[in-house]
């Protein structure tokens, strides 16, 4: 189990964003902190308009780095209106994964 995720690393690249059919990547931990320090700020809502109350344990982000979707127990919520929409100055660039590998030019 990766950052909290119940799934095998062999499924992650066929998950997608259900609002943009995107791709997905797990959050870093450092973004995970930037993350929880803006829902401690309570800066951070819901597509659905909720505002975020509880640190997140992962997350997936998805692939422009806007929107990431919260993992809780263990399971990824991959539904649209639980997605936590990422301000301007926080928005998670795809070079800033693990691995680096979505980071391309625009």
């Amino acid at each position: 189990m990766a950052n909290g995720l119940r799934i095998d690393e062999t499924m992650l690249p066929l998950l997608r964003c259900p609002a943009s059919y995107q791709k997905l990547r797990l959050a870093t931990a450092d973004e995970l902190a930037r993350v929880n320090d803006s829902i401690a700020q309570k800066r951070l809502t819901t597509v659905g308009g909720d505002q975020v109350q509880e640190p997140l344990e992962a997350a997936l982000v998805r692939d422009d780095g806007t929107l990431l979707y919260p993992v809780v127990d263990g399971i990824a919520r991959l539904i649209v209106d639980d997605g936590i929409k990422l301000p301007g100055d926080l928005t998670l660039s795809a070079s800033s994964g693990s691995d680096g590998s979505n980071g391309a030019a625009q």
